[in-house]
Order: structure tokens, then C-alpha cells, then sequence
């Protein structure tokens, strides 16, 4: 026939596997292969697992019942007397896994120098049963970052996460992954080409004198800044002394107070203070200095009204 298949490879068992074999490899390929179990996996991927499925529903119906089994074995006598050590006999050894690899070459196009870019495979068996699944990581430009079960469990499929990243412009890079089921190797290509080296461009007329308009702009705000400090001084300076014209006269005492000229107006009459709150003559003045309660210059003259409490000279011992 041209659409006969070798069931106990299928199955993964050899020609003299007990019936029971036979039912717990169906069930353990079943249960790891199965479509529903792959709903986070590439449609690739579930579509081949819908085809070996139909594969294994087909291998169990003839394998799994004694009589068709029987009438198979006569055929796969003819077909397959020596198939991987079987003999016509019927000793044979255990079918080897088959590792399958999905997708087996991934390509990563201009990437920048030292861009990091990831991406993953699919491991499946398409042979006999295993003992251990390997993967080799060339931990390079490309190394293996993780790995799962698609089904969350520790059985395939297995989803193998992948980074790649190219240090240099312009250059190729090329690598294989390799997976293995026991001894039965496969392996999955990985490539990568970084662009060209850009071309830095130098600073254009435009983009210079948005340089220098900064630095400008950064010179004139603090000009600004030092300009109105100093304004600030001046005006602090002369609107003390401004005041100080105001509540007192300008003039200081002299020391002799003899050649002061008194000043009289209508509504007011001169006084000396050095508060600003009390008032005292020129008469009080001389004697304070006189006796050094004061110091000359510690007196201002000022104009007070008539009815301000001024101070006189007390009267000192000895003299009239």
C-alpha cells in the first residue's frame, strides 16, 4: 500500500511490545501531544500536533487490538523485515526518539550594534520514548535565556527563549543551537546581520547657532541676575539714608555744639535725640558729653512740635 504507515514506530514501541506497552505509550504520547494541551503554541506547532495525533489514534487502532495486530504484524513482516534491527525473528530493539525542532532557523535583520533581540523555538519528539532532554547554549552572541513546557508540565513540547545580540556594525553572525533526545541530535540556526555604522553628520549652521543662542541666553540671564542685585543694593542704600533725612537732620553734633546754628519755625522747635523717642536740649547735650554719658556724633538735630517733651540740663553740683 502507499499509504502504509510503521505503527510501532508511530507508537514508539518495538514489534514484541505487550499489549500493555503498547496502551501506555498511546496514552503518554496522547496526553503530550494532544492540541488542546498547546493553546499558547505557534499554529505550526498545533497543526502538527493534530496530525500526529490522527497518526496515533490510527497506530493504537491496529496495535491495539490483538487481532488486527496480527494481520498488521504479517504485513510489517514484508514491509519492514529489518527495520531499525528488527529482524524477521522479531528481536529488535527500542525505536529512538526524534527530536523536531520549530521554526529550525531564525533570522534577526539590521539590528542596531548591541540591540538585544529575542525569540524562541519549539521542541517535540517524533520517535520513540526518552530518558533526557538536552539543549545546548553557545552563551556567545546568542545564548538560551529560558525554557518551559508549553503545557506547564515537564513533558514536551518545550518552548526554548533565545537572545541574540550583535557588539559590531555591519557584520554577520551565525550560530547553531543544538537539541538533543538522548543521543538523536538536531539543531536550530540561528542568524543575525547588525546595519551599516550610521554616519554621525556635524553640527549644521542652524543647529550652531542654536548652540551659541543658548549660551547667550544662558550669559544674558545671569547679567540679569547681577544687574538687578546691584540695583537692589543702590536702592537699599539710598532709601535708608533717604529715611534717616527724613525722621532726623542730616547734620551731625559737632563736638563744641558752639557753632550750630539753631533752627526755628512756627510749629516746631529743635531738639536732640538719639532713639528717635526722646528729646533732649543742646544744653543736655554739652553736659552729657561733658560727663561722657555720650560720645560726640551720638546726637542728631531734629525738628519736633512745640508740644514735645524735651529735656533739659540738670543741674550740676558746684556750678550755676
Amino acid at each position: 500500500m502507499s499509504d502504509w504507515q510503521d505503527h510501532y514506530l508511530v507508537l514508539g514501541v518495538d514489534r514484541n511490545a505487550t499489549q500493555q506497552e503498547i496502551r501506555e505509550a498511546y496514552k503518554f504520547k496522547a496526553f503530550t501531544q494532544h492540541p488542546d494541551r498547546l493553546t499558547n503554541a505557534p499554529e505550526s506547532v498545533r497543526n502538527r500536533a493534530e496530525e500526529e495525533l490522527k497518526k496515533l489514534n490510527v497506530a493504537y487502532e491496529f496495535l491495539g487490538d490483538s487481532q488486527k495486530r496480527d494481520q498488521y504484524n504479517s504485513e510489517w513482516d514484508q514491509k519492514k523485515p529489518h527495520n531499525n534491527g528488527i529482524n524477521a525473528g522479531g528481536q529488535s530493539s527500542l525505536i529512538q526518539p526524534r527530536p523536531v525542532v520549530d521554526p529550525q532557523n531564525i533570522c534577526f535583520w539590521e539590528a542596531d550594534a548591541g540591540e538585544k533581540k529575542h525569540a524562541s523555538f519549539i521542541i517535540q519528539n517524533a520517535g520513540g520514548l526518552y530518558n533526557r532532554l538536552w539543549v545546548d547554549n553557545p552563551d556567545s552572541w546568542v545564548r538560551v535565556i529560558s525554557g518551559d513546557s508549553v503545557n506547564n508540565t515537564d513533558q514536551l513540547p518545550f518552548r526554548v527563549e533565545i537572545e541574540a545580540s550583535g557588539n559590531e556594525w555591519n557584520k554577520s553572525y551565525l550560530e547553531d543551537i543544538k537539541v538533543k533526545l538522548d543521543e538523536q541530535e538536531t539543531k536550530v540556526r540561528v542568524e543575525l546581520r547588525t546595519k551599516k555604522k550610521p554616519i554621525v553628520k556635524p553640527y549644521g549652521v542652524n543647529q550652531q547657532n542654536a548652540v551659541n543662542n543658548t549660551k547667550n541666553s544662558s550669559s544674558k540671564k545671569g547679567l540679569s541676575y547681577y544687574i538687578k542685585f546691584l540695583i537692589f543694593i543702590v536702592i537699599l542704600y539710598y532709601g535708608y539714608n533717604f529715611m534717616t533725612s527724613v525722621l532726623f537732620d542730616s547734620h551731625s553734633i559737632s563736638p563744641s555744639f558752639n557753632d550750630v546754628p539753631k533752627v526755628s519755625h512756627a510749629d516746631t522747635k529743635t531738639a536732640y535725640t538719639r532713639d528717635g523717642i526722646s528729646f533732649v536740649t543742646l544744653e543736655r547735650v554739652q553736659e552729657n558729653i561733658k560727663y561722657e554719658y555720650a560720645k560726640p556724633g551720638d546726637y542728631k538735630r531734629v525738628q519736633v512740635p512745640l508740644n514735645t517733651t524735651v529735656v533739659g540740663a540738670s543741674i550740676i553740683p558746684g556750678e550755676t
